[in-house]
């Protein structure tokens, strides 16, 4: 997965990085590609776990997960 460079990420975060050394705006980067990572992740094993909980239920069953 492509990682944000430093320069990018001033570029999107513009005043709010003005005050912040290249060490926190790279601190950053880590942290919310770390955060997007678990979520993607999450997100998989919920949609796995979706999937799984939705075959096991007859067709005739309406009621919801």
């Amino acid at each position: 997965m492509k990682q944000v460079t430093i320069e990018e990420a001033r570029g999107i975060l513009e005043n709010e990085a003005e005050k912040m050394s290249d060490v926190e705006v790279q601190s950053l980067i880590d942290y919310l590609s770390l955060m997007a990572k678990w979520a993607l992740e999450e997100a998989a094993r919920l949609r796995v776990q979706d999937t799984s909980s939705t075959t096991k239920r007859s067709k005739n069953d309406s009621t919801e997960v």
